[in-house]
């Protein structure tokens, strides 16, 4: 099956989904990987991807609040 969030992923959308519900509890990527049954890497990995998505979208709404 096609992950529709990531490109070119090789982890389902089934296991993101997971991930991305961990990272909502605030548990970090280390316990993330052990949770989840994914590399620590490729948890960091997404992790990090997911806090630079969340700073994009705030940038966005900051500037649409100054304009």
């Amino acid at each position: 099956m096609e992950n529709k969030y990531i490109i070119r992923s090789r982890i389902s959308e089934y296991k993101f989904r997971e991930i991305l519900k961990v990272f909502c509890l605030d548990i970090e990527a280390k316990k993330c990987s052990q949770l989840c049954n994914i590399n620590r890497n490729t948890a960091s990995n997404i992790y990090d991807k997911i806090r630079q998505r969340i700073y994009e979208d705030c940038e966005v709404r900051y500037l649409f609040l100054v304009c």
